[in-house]
């Protein structure tokens, strides 16, 4: 979103389109907990970015009345193991991004109990060292 002013101002004059958004990408702006409960009245929401917000698990909580939400992306978000579980009530909900948010690597079992049906990302990514994608580059031309 390209705006100059506060996202929460935005969200509010957005209430006269709320029915035909069905994808909310608002990824590294300055929503709040207050934006949170503007968009919990964008009832044909099924995708949900505000990754990299101010939230908190205050506006986290307002997205419970998101009934057709099927994906969400928090990550970076100061997001608790208490917030996520609240996203339980979202019957829809499939997928959740939330790496780098304030869980604990060891409440991680946790979170992904509270949440069996969902598909959770949380990072961390270690892949393995495969000889089949290394090249070696060698110097032909004669000296």
């Amino acid at each position: 979103m390209n705006i100059s002013r506060p996202v929460d101002s935005v969200l509010s004059e957005m209430n006269k389109l709320s029915s035909q958004l069905v994808w909310l990408k608002l990824s590294g702006t300055d929503l709040t907990d207050e934006g949170c409960k503007t968009i919990a009245g964008f009832n044909n929401l099924m995708r949900l970015q505000v990754d990299q917000t101010r939230i908190t698990d205050v506006g986290l909580k307002s997205f419970i009345s998101l009934k057709k939400l099927e994906k969400l992306n928090v990550a970076g978000d100061s997001i608790t193991l208490d917030g996520i579980q609240k996203l339980r009530e979202i019957t829809s909900l499939k997928s959740l991004n939330a790496w780098n948010i304030g869980v604990k690597k060891a409440d991680m079992p946790e979170l992904f109990r509270l949440l069996p049906s969902i598909k959770i990302d949380t990072g961390g990514y270690s892949l393995p060292f495969l000889s089949s994608d290394t090249m070696i580059v060698q110097d032909t031309r004669k000296k």
